[in-house]
């Protein structure tokens, strides 16, 4: 069964997955709006709450802080209209809760059939459109929407897993990874910690994780905590451990400071 509508909790015959890890850092949740605008959550903690969200614009390079209708977030997204939204939770995550931007403000109660999440007690755990809830054998540090009904998770250790009707495919692995994105045709994009490179490397991998090519080095950006990357066309945005934003507009293979 899927997840339930606003204010419900999700219902699964998988109902342990492999746990969340207090160790490993959640990756930010962005999003590449289609205005340029960036749109960046931290995640947040079970039991603590603490999501936080900006919004920067891409004429002037400011950034305004956003309220969240959830103390604790799993998703981030934007719908087939382009409105952004939120999946997440209160800080004790009993319920999860789906939000869409109107406005200033958010409305309850998204279409399920366009979300994939990962559950706010248990990161092993993942919320999908149409096969309920699926159990990863790997706590996962950061989930990426693909084509439609398609999605991956990267594990804390750097295997990459697709999500499928049946669990959990292991498609590959990148060390030192930190947050993935999804373009269209299952394209990956990661930003990772990577010998040689003393910041954020940007790499992508075309095969759904199965070999990986280093795109570039963003030399000085802080890795160590969550850290974001988001994709749109062939703009690649990427945030640090301290919140800095670094935007590409050729692919990853050049950044500058936003």
């Amino acid at each position: 069964a899927a997840a339930s509508a606003a204010g419900g909790s999700p219902s699964a015959g998988a109902t342990s997955g492999a746990g969340t890890d207090a160790a490993a850092p959640q990756a930010l949740q962005t999003v590449l709006n289609a205005d340029g605008s960036l749109f960046s959550v931290k995640p947040g903690v079970c039991g603590f709450g603490g999501a936080a969200a900006s919004l920067q614009n891409p004429t002037t390079s400011t950034t305004n802080d956003v309220a969240l209708p959830v103390q604790v977030v799993s998703a981030v997204d934007t719908l087939g209209n382009g409105t952004d939204y939120v999946v997440g939770s209160a800080p004790e995550c009993a319920d999860i809760q789906f939000y869409a931007k109107e406005g200033e403000g958010w409305g309850s109660g998204l279409p399920l059939a366009e979300i994939f999440a990962l559950v706010p007690k248990d990161n092993g755990l993942v919320i999908t459109p149409e096969w309920g809830v699926k159990a990863s054998p790997c706590p996962a540090i950061s989930l990426a929407a693909g084509d439609p009904g398609k999605a991956f998770v990267l594990c804390r250790e750097g295997s990459v897993m697709q999500v499928t009707s049946d669990g959990f495919n292991g498609t590959g692995r990148l060390a030192g990874g930190r947050a993935l994105a999804a373009a269209a045709g299952n394209i990956l994009f990661a930003a990772a910690q990577a010998d040689g490179c003393n910041g954020l490397a940007v790499s992508t991998s075309l095969n759904s994780g199965a070999s990986w090519q280093q795109l570039s080095c963003i030399a000085g950006a802080a890795s160590d905590g969550s850290v974001g990357i988001a994709l749109r066309d062939r703009s690649v945005a990427v945030v640090d451990a301290t919140g800095k934003i670094y935007r590409s507009s050729d692919n990853g293979v050049t950044f500058i400071t936003s």
